[in-house]
């Protein structure tokens, strides 16, 4: 701050205009100030920031419908894709049998296909990826099987690969198969044609366990794969570490470059980190979603100059999935928190978070991958505990533009609960709909949804009673009435916590419902009309009043005479002494 030093003129009237322009000047700069140093809601450092919601040049998505699909047993998904038709392919596991669902992009089930009983292939329980050729031809690996399926889910043929652990697939620009995993302590990578006959293998060799868990393609048919590494433990420090490797092959399996990035240390004293899903941007930017710090992680890494940014969301979970969007903007999928839900976060190419979305139930649902139609349609695939037929379901989920950033997408604005999608708080009672809807279950169109004349705003934040019942209490008294008439708590159905209602007080007996006792004859209201049978609004009506009150009226009468007689025999024998002594 600065300061002003200044000669104040005795002549009045200049004295005024004088500090009328000190006065002026002040405001002025103090204003230039406010605005230079205001807070940028959007800001980011790009490393361990929270979680953060803006507009910046982007506008939100929010979840327009779900699709479940379920039998009694513990279905779920393993991964989604889409055609070049626009046909949704999800990957899952329907009562032991592995699936794949076939929706159109209005959530329609087209159809369903067992492509095969996991009987016959127990590798294929736990998990399972999926990646799709130029002609529309389905990959599906999981552990030690691949598998080629058409577009109508006939499988075409099928390969083991023994020995193998295998955890990621892509597809090439010549429709070649490229897998990742791992053999023994190391990083495997296989490369196979359309045919599945194998045109090479390569390994990244470590101390310790390493694997790879998704692959990624650029331009030049170069390979990127990401995964996890223990070769860089330090015995020394006694803890478990893991990083987070980047490896890039030429398309004949030769190693051209490897990179680690190294989690900070958790707060158990562990650096431990993977990557679960890697993706490139048009300026071959690498991202990559994983794990670190126990905390779902965002992480950038720029070829150019080697340079990292990353971002961790803090809440227990993991990413999962990403996807990159045509102006190099980010959407990552993650797990967050415990009971897990799906967040769906989207990231500025330079790491500024520009909006975040959550969807989930009171259970687990736990996302495992999505697609990116454009950056105004979002699917994603998991598998819910919160809206099921039975254990759990195999979950799609559609995102769609949430214009006025109020949580409901313009889609459910229009068709589900008639709110404006142009504006974030419909009854302009202070909370945006998607709040009203989602957490507070009043009504966005009306700002009293329960009719006691306390706006929603003012019953949640104001006086803590519930917008939704017209009497929080249930004591008759409308919420309104108790605190504008009855100065009693719209909360307490007892203000006075008198055993009596503040509506049989008030109606039936006449009390007062903020006093305990009412007449303050020291007797509780409630004792006075069930115990004494006595007028709660009478002091005297209660014999043992009466008793008292006679009994201390005589003492008090029997102390004053008392007094009296005393102070009367003491000005008694000072007359006598004052006779004697004066004669």
């Amino acid at each position: 701050m600065g300061s002003f030093i200044f000669e104040m003129s005795c002549d009045s009237k200049n004295s005024s205009q004088t500090l009328k322009k000190i006065f002026l000047v002040f405001i002025a700069f103090n204003m230039t100030l406010m605005i230079c140093n205001f807070p940028d809601l959007n800001y980011n450092t790009n490393e361990n920031s929270s979680l953060r919601l803006s507009l910046v040049n982007s506008i939100p998505l929010a979840w327009e419908w779900y699709r479940t699909c379920g039998t009694e047993d513990y279905d779920r998904s393993y991964d989604v894709q889409n055609d070049s038709m626009n046909n949704i392919y999800v990957l899952g596991r329907l009562d032991k049998k592995i699936v794949l669902l076939i929706y159109n992009r209005s959530g329609d089930l087209i159809y369903n296909n067992i492509i095969n009983d996991t009987v016959a292939n127990p590798s294929l329980v736990s998990f399972a990826t999926l990646s799709i050729d130029s002609q529309n031809n389905l990959y599906i690996v999981g552990d030690k099987l691949l598998m080629k399926v058409n577009s109508s889910g006939v499988v075409l043929w099928q390969k083991g690969l023994v020995g193998y652990t295998l955890y990621g697939i892509t597809i090439d620009k010549a429709d070649c198969v490229i897998l990742t995993g791992s053999i023994g302590n190391n990083l495997l990578q296989i490369k196979l044609n359309n045919s599945g006959e194998q045109l090479w293998n390569t390994t990244w060799n470590g101390l310790n366990g390493n694997c790879g868990y998704d692959i990624a393609i650029d331009d030049l048919n170069n390979i990127i794969v990401t995964g996890e590494t223990n070769s860089f433990y330090n015995w020394w420090d006694m803890q478990y570490n893991a990083d987070i490797p980047i490896l890039k092959f030429n398309s004949s399996g030769n190693l051209l470059w490897n990179v680690t990035w190294t989690s900070p240390y958790d707060p158990l004293g562990y650096k431990y980190g993977f990557g679960n899903a890697i993706i490139l941007d048009s300026n071959e930017n690498i991202y990559i979603t994983g794990y670190s710090y126990r905390w779902p992680l965002i992480l950038c890494y720029n070829q150019s100059d080697g340079s990292f940014w990353y971002d961790h969301i803090r809440k227990e979970g993991q990413g999962v999935d990403l996807e990159v969007d045509t102006n190099d903007n980010i959407f990552v999928l993650a797990s967050y928190g415990y009971p897990s839900d799906s967040i769906l976060i989207k990231y500025s190419n330079k790491g500024k978070q520009l909006w975040s979305r959550i969807w989930g139930g009171n259970d687990d649902d736990d996302p495992n991958g999505m697609i990116l139609f454009s950056s105004e349609e979002v699917f994603v695939v998991g598998s819910t505990n919160s809206y099921t037929n039975g254990n759990r379901d195999i979950v799609l989920v559609k995102f769609g533009p949430d214009t006025d950033n109020d949580r409901i997408s313009d889609f459910n604005e229009n068709t589900l609960y008639f709110t404006d999608p142009f504006n974030n708080d419909t009854d302009n009672e202070g909370i945006i709909d998607g709040l009203e809807v989602e957490i507070y279950n009043t009504n966005p169109n009306k700002n009293d949804t329960d009719d006691d004349l306390l706006s929603d705003y003012d019953e949640i934040f104001l006086y803590y009673t519930d917008p939704n019942k017209n009497e929080t209490d249930g004591d008759l008294l409308s919420d309104y009435d108790e605190i504008f008439l009855y100065y009693t708590n719209p909360n307490k159905n007892d203000t006075d916590g008198d055993l009596l209602t503040d509506y049989d007080e008030i109606f039936i007996y006449y009390t007062d419902p903020n006093k305990y006792d009412t007449d303050s004859d020291g007797f509780s209201d409630y004792d006075e009309i069930f115990r004494d049978m006595t007028d709660p609004n009478n002091y005297f009506s209660n014999i043992t009043t009466y008793v008292i009150t006679g009994i201390l009226s005589i003492f008090i009468v029997i102390t004053i005479l008392f007094i009296f007689n005393k102070k009367k025999n003491i000005f008694s024998r000072l007359g006598k002494l004052f006779l004697r002594d004066k004669y």
